[in-house]
């Protein structure tokens, strides 16, 4: 996009959900696909497959109401909705109540149930049985080694005697009040039988069925993952403030960190390691203190740190244009001591008391650290329960990719170290905006060079291949032994000095000071959608060009200051769509205004297109890669008329990164990315696209066995931009908008920020 700098900048429009037509989809379909022949033989086969899940556990003679659980795998060709066998899975049979990963569905399996699937399996010759036998690979117990998941018991148990005795049972949740109950009391009388004190439930997501347990052996972990109701056994995460000492720069003073001028001033929320209390620059700054940390085990290095970012990020950083120009007020949260983590659960109860008694923070701060690493076939058990508060309370975290600090740490173009570098849990959030780091400059020893990923930025994706780091920001450069001199981010210390320092951590807050004051500079509030939906589209056009190999560790890219943000220049037009759509119909905006400023002396469409669309799915923690419910898919495209007249639509602005492909099997696009909350659409167009009519689609889907009662919520945000910046793009929008009768608006913005310009 042109630099608008010295540009005349103008106001986002936005356009009205009564500007789009709606109407039920074309029909499609037709008979279900069956994929192979399935005889005799094939049917054999799979009632021994079921019937061996009760020859494994082995529990219906002395517990005919403790369910087992079976693993059906599908075959990679029969892994759409469409296709899914819930004739044959059902509540009269064997139900499927989850899944983990892509096509592993887990069915519930009890006697009477197994009974009815087998007379199905060996006599129903109906065209949809055989269709659901046929996308069926294989069946398989739920075993021992699934509970542990990663670790085994030799694992776990070094873990226990290195002194780590609290871990999380997880429960499969049955979806039955009836069945539920019987596999909590059989947990219990388990629990009680191996000497295992009583077990506490945890406050986890809704659909979450966790339970603390203190263990003392390796004898017990195994009686446990042998449970046939157990889902996960695994050590309940540690929390850390993840800090290495900040290197002192000078003594701070008035010019450095200059009271609020104002009280409109934004506020955020910071959990972390507490502000320096006895640092009198911070004290107007900071509208309230909490903490959990006894005062004599404080250490506030970390907390000053990162809320120097929040306060004042670019006059600490000598003015580079490239770190936020704006401001924030402080609810400063202690949580943690540096020299001892938190729990995860003991982290969640405390988030979750503080974040409802200050409903004027929108926007909350976590740059934490942990050793769990995200999964590409799961989200962690905190990132949803983080997006269950979210939800609840109406707030967005940004939070910390985490730091990979194995030396020597990664160059660019990074080396391939297997997964260790992945971002760690909460990282993986669906709602929260996850942020990485990036070098803003180099010296002779650096790692990187500026503007390349940091060497120790965590990288994505996130569960079920989620975009993660949604975009990332300056957090500083090292060497390949993590030593900075003159390479870090300058903020403040607890000893009232300025200081520099490197880490994700302090990335983190510049996006979220960024986020806070778009929210304050807004007059009608944005919506949590919307908020995000314009920092990931604002990085995005930034970039002309995202990679699959580079998304991982880039996100959508650095978002610009605020101004930059909330406007866009002459030779481009910013369209905001908040539209609240139900899946059962297709939201069209026809004809969409393509200026006559973007063709060519042919006709041809030239210039860019670039769309990003947010949303917050339903969510699902049973069932793990498919833990987002809906999809919604955003299509601009061609709609002219052929020979008879008939209007055919194509779509010419593509998702991005185009070379997903290239990156990731096949199935795991289609299943995983393409349900991502987060979507980005490019279409650079320097030789132009043919057609004269275009039209902008918007459509949702559910999972095959999840029914929507409620519309989805979406932002889409649509930049046409000049093939040349005195291209009059704003202006002949506008013009055609009004002429279709769109009523579009102005993005109403407050003064003190259009003054900045």
């Amino acid at each position: 996009m042109p630099n608008g700098d010295n540009h005349g900048w103008l106001s986002i429009k936005v356009v009205p959900q009564d500007a789009a037509r709606h109407s039920p989809p074309e029909p499609g379909g037709g008979p279900r696909k069956v994929f192979g022949t399935v005889g005799r033989d094939q049917r054999l086969s799979l009632a021994e497959q079921f019937n061996s899940v009760l020859e494994f556990r082995r529990t219906f003679g002395s517990a005919p109401d403790l369910p087992n659980v079976a693993v059906v795998k599908l075959k990679r060709d029969a892994l759409a909705k469409s296709h899914r066998p819930v004739g044959l899975l059902n509540e009269d049979t064997c139900p499927i109540i989850g899944a983990e990963s892509f096509g592993d569905l887990f069915v519930r399996v009890l006697p009477a149930g197994l009974q009815q699937l087998n007379r199905r399996v060996l006599n129903d010759e109906s065209k949809a049985a055989q269709a659901d036998m046929s996308t069926i690979e294989t069946i398989r117990p739920y075993s021992e080694r699934d509970v542990l998941g990663a670790s085994n018991v030799e694992d776990l148990s070094a873990q226990l005697t290195a002194g780590r005795t609290e871990f999380k049972v997880r429960l499969f949740e049955q979806h039955d009040g009836a069945l539920d109950r019987s596999v909590l009391r059989h947990f219990f009388a388990l629990t009680s039988d191996i000497d295992v004190p009583e077990p506490l439930r945890l406050n986890y997501a809704t659909g979450e069925n966790i339970y603390r347990v203190r263990l003392s052996s390796g004898g017990q972990i195994v009686r446990l993952a042998q449970f046939a109701g157990a889902r996960r056994v695994s050590p309940i995460p540690k929390y850390w403030i993840a800090q290495q000492a900040a290197t002192p720069i000078g003594p701070m003073n008035t010019a450095d960190f200059p009271p609020p001028a104002t009280q409109r001033i934004p506020v955020v929320g910071l959990f972390d390691s507490g502000v320096d209390p006895q640092n009198q620059y911070f004290d107007p700054w900071i509208t309230d203190r909490v903490s959990y940390v006894p005062q004599a085990q404080r250490d506030s290095n970390h907390g000053s740190f990162v809320a120097g970012l929040l306060v004042n990020a670019r006059s600490l950083n000598h003015g580079d244009a490239r770190f936020p120009n704006v401001h924030s007020r402080l609810v400063d949260v202690c949580v943690m001591s540096p020299t001892s983590g938190l729990s995860e659960d003991q982290l969640i109860a405390i988030i979750e008391e503080v974040v409802p008694t200050h409903p004027e923070v929108r926007f909350w701060n976590l740059s934490l650290g942990t050793d769990e690493l995200c999964q590409d076939q799961s989200f962690s058990d905190f990132g949803m329960k983080l997006d269950e508060l979210q939800d609840r309370f109406g707030v967005l975290f940004t939070i910390a990719a985490g730091n990979y600090t194995t030396l020597p740490l990664r160059g660019w173009p990074p080396e391939n170290l297997a997964g260790a570098d992945r971002l760690c849990a909460p990282g993986d959030s669906t709602r929260a905006i996850t942020i990485g780091s990036l070098a803003h400059v180099h010296n002779a020893g650096s790692r990187v060079q500026s503007e390349e990923p940091s060497p120790f930025s965590r990288r994505g994706p996130g569960g079920s291949f989620c975009p993660k780091p949604e975009v990332v920001h300056y957090g500083g450069n090292c060497d390949s032994s993590g030593r900075f001199l003159q390479t870090g981010v300058v903020s403040v210390n607890s000893n009232r000095e300025l200081a520099e320092n490197v880490g994700t951590s302090f990335a983190a807050p510049l996006v979220c000071t960024l986020l806070a004051n778009l929210d304050g500079a807004v007059v009608h509030r944005p919506s949590t959608n919307l908020a995000k939906a314009l920092i990931v589209h604002s990085a995005m056009l930034r970039n002309d060009f995202i990679s699959a190999s580079e998304l991982n560790y880039r996100g959508f890219g650095v978002p610009p200051d605020l101004p930059t943000i909330l406007s866009c220049p002459p030779s481009a037009a910013t369209l905001v769509f908040e539209l609240n759509i139900e899946v059962s119909l297709e939201y069209e905006y026809f004809p969409f205004p393509i200026p006559t400023s973007m063709r060519s002396e042919l006709g041809n469409v030239t210039g860019s297109i670039v769309m990003t669309l947010v949303y917050n799915p339903p969510l699902d923690p049973s069932y793990g890669a498919e833990y987002c419910r809906t999809n919604v898919e955003v299509s601009l495209g061609t709609f002219d008329a052929d020979n008879g007249g008939t209007r055919h639509h194509k779509k010419q602005v593509p998702a991005e990164p185009r070379d997903m492909k290239g990156m990731y099997e096949r199935e795991l696009i289609e299943h995983g990315f393409k349900w991502s909350p987060v979507k980005v659409y490019r279409r650079n167009m320097p030789r132009g696209i043919q057609g004269n009519d275009w039209r902008l689609l918007v459509t949702a889907h559910n999972r095959a066995d999840y029914a929507s009662t409620e519309p989805q919520p979406i932002a889409l945000i649509i930049t046409l931009i000049g093939p040349s910046d005195g291209s009059p793009v704003y202006d002949q929008t506008v013009t055609l908008m009004h002429r279709f009768g769109w009523g579009a608006l102005d993005l109403q913005v407050r003064e003190r920020v259009r003054a900045r310009r």
